[in-house]
């Protein structure tokens, strides 16, 4: 008989990034990304390290989609849609590889209720 985990292959998580403007202020980019859930096993079987291109091409790899992105513009102004190139466009901002790496990995953990 064949076996599967109750929780699904997919994960939402919040990403927020604070990013110092122009003129020495911080404007706060939020938003929501989809990914798919890796097992202990799969993740095992990459070998990521602190290469943050190596972690960037993981992230491209998993993240599926995102909601509520203001971060990443078309030249028109308006939010660009999901793309794994428009996900190195956020993944560029010196800090966020670790923040959303650091994000997902929470996501998929699992965590002691007490």
């Amino acid at each position: 008989m064949a076996r599967r985990l109750a929780i699904s292959n997919k994960v939402r998580f919040p990403v927020t990034l604070s990013i110092d403007d122009d003129h020495g202020s911080k404007t706060i980019y939020r938003c929501d990304l989809f990914a798919d859930r890796l097992s202990v096993t799969e993740l095992r079987g990459l070998e990521i390290g602190r290469d943050d291109k190596a972690v960037e091409d993981f992230l491209c790899r998993v993240c599926t989609g995102w909601a509520g992105q203001t971060l990443v513009l078309e030249d028109d102004g308006t939010p660009a849609a999901f793309s794994a190139d428009a996900l190195r466009d956020m993944l560029g901002v010196p800090g966020a590889i670790g923040i959303v790496s650091a994000r997902y990995l929470a996501a998929i953990t699992a965590k002691e209720k007490n």
